[in-house]
């Protein structure tokens, strides 16, 4: 009996495992504003996908990683739905994400952010241990250009 080969399937070849990217992103552009992601993609020799992925990365990382004690804890609140988290479940998610260390490089205590949480008026105590944002100050910070 003689062995049938598998017809190649049409396409590229799969790529290594590690090596495919695992999600997609669709975004939708003015047409001007299309000429101009376009134009520089072309100019930094790079295909529209890689630019706007690392102009992307680029702009998360600042946001993520320059943030202060206090932003850090308004990201995580403001990823849930119900804007409240215990302060054990915030340092984890802020060690977690590494979008705040501190100056010894370790992990913000849970000490620190209920000290933080008693001086600002956004946040407030359910209960001893669990914190609510009760306002989006973290957008109004960067509209007025501070951060």
């Amino acid at each position: 009996m003689s062995q049938r080969k598998k017809p190649k399937k049409a396409g590229r070849p799969q790529l290594p495992k590690g090596n495919a990217k695992v999600g997609t992103l669709r975004v939708r552009f003015e047409p001007d504003d299309l000429k101009l992601v376009t134009a520089a993609a072309k100019d930094n020799s790079q295909t529209v996908s890689e630019w706007i992925r690392k102009a992307a990365i680029t702009a998360a990382e600042v946001q993520m990683f320059t943030s202060t004690l206090h932003d850090a804890i308004k990201i995580v609140l403001m990823g849930r739905e119900s804007r409240t988290a215990t302060t054990s479940e915030i340092s984890a998610e802020i060690e977690r994400s590494g979008s705040y260390t501190r100056k010894d490089g370790k992990p913000a205590r849970v000490s620190q952010i209920n000290a933080r949480v008693r001086w600002h008026p956004e946040f407030e105590f359910v209960e001893p241990g669990v914190v609510r944002l009760i306002s989006n100050c973290l957008a109004n910070r960067e509209s007025n250009g501070a951060a």
